[in-house]
Formats: C-alpha cells, structure tokens, sequence
C-alpha cells in the first residue's frame, strides 16, 4: 500500500476504478458487437437470404443497439462518481501520483 493512503480510502478508490474500467469494456464490447452484426445484416442482404433470417439478425442488432446508450450512460456516472472521490480525497493522494494515472486516463473520456 502507498505510503499516505489510508486502507479505506485505497479500497474505496479501487473499487471505483475497477468499475469504470469495467463499464469501459463493456461499452466497447456492445459497440462491437453492434458493427459485427451490422455487418452480418448488410451480407446477409447482399446474399438475399431468408427475409426470416434478417428480420432476426436485425432484431439482434436493434437489441444490441439499444445497450450502447444504457451502458454510456452508467459509464458517464461512474466517472463522475470517481471524478468526485478524487476531488473529495485529493489529499489522500498527494505524493502517489501512480495511483491517478490509470483514473486519469478514464476520466479523459468524460470530457
């Protein structure tokens, strides 16, 4: 543990940054998985299949779709809420720069 820090405030800390970088993967895999079936759909039309078969890949799509916004949203809350733990606890981290470098990074998303 960092000189200066106490156990809570690092624990607290941590979980806070665990759950952005969690939700940060997790935007990411739902953009993703937006542009596969994206394009999944698009081939599928240029092969004229099944119109069944595209109705449903294209419900997949609109489902996956429909995630991005909710899990931008959570993202944006969660960096806001570890934004402000660090303003409140500032104190606690002078002299362990190392520990916000990694939060810092995140928190560039928010702007």
């Amino acid at each position: 543990m960092p000189e200066g820090v106490s156990t809570d405030i690092l624990r607290q800390f941590k979980i806070r940054l665990g759950a952005c970088k969690r939700l940060s993967k997790e935007v990411s895999s739902y953009e993703e998985e937006a542009r596969v079936n994206e394009d999944k759909v698009e081939t599928m039309k240029s092969k004229n299949q099944d119109e069944y078969d595209i109705r449903k890949q294209e419900e997949i799509l609109a489902e996956s779709c429909m995630m991005i916004p909710d899990s931008k949203r959570r993202f944006g809350e969660a960096l806001m809420e570890l934004q402000s733990f660090i303003n409140e606890n500032r104190e606690a981290f002078t002299g362990t720069p190392e520990l916000l470098e990694e939060a810092t990074v995140l928190l560039s998303r928010l702007e």
